[in-house]
């Protein structure tokens, strides 16, 4: 399965992507850098929500990602503007940061078995 993961900081990416593969095939772009448009069944966004120019760059990049069914944010619970930003975004989950593999993992799981609620 094809997910694709949008951050605002390299450091993100590589983390998601530790996490992820070699399990899921993961593609993956810096928010605010060109987009290009991709395929994926799942975004997996980390990024500073209370951070204007995030947001409006997590806009400009969702129309790009085709088929994507699920959009996973990974958000700071303690920001709850970033937690009502995730939702307004369109978010099918909201994960709570610090993020560990199982967490995501688990998340992903339960979506693609249809367990997710």
């Amino acid at each position: 399965m094809q997910i694709h993961v949008l951050a605002d900081t390299p450091a993100k990416i590589q983390k998601i992507r530790a996490m992820l593969e070699p399990r899921y095939a993961i593609s993956a772009a810096l928010l605010g850098a060109p987009a290009t448009g991709v395929t994926a069944a799942s975004i997996v966004i980390d990024a500073d929500l209370r951070n204007v120019r995030n947001i409006e760059s997590i806009r400009q990049a969702l129309p790009k990602v085709r088929g994507a069914s699920q959009r996973l944010f990974i958000v700071d619970q303690s920001a709850r503007a970033a937690v009502v930003q995730a939702w307004s975004l369109g978010a099918s989950s909201v994960i709570p940061s610090p993020l560990d593999a199982r967490s995501l993992q688990h998340r992903l799981a339960m979506i693609y078995d249809g367990t997710e609620e």
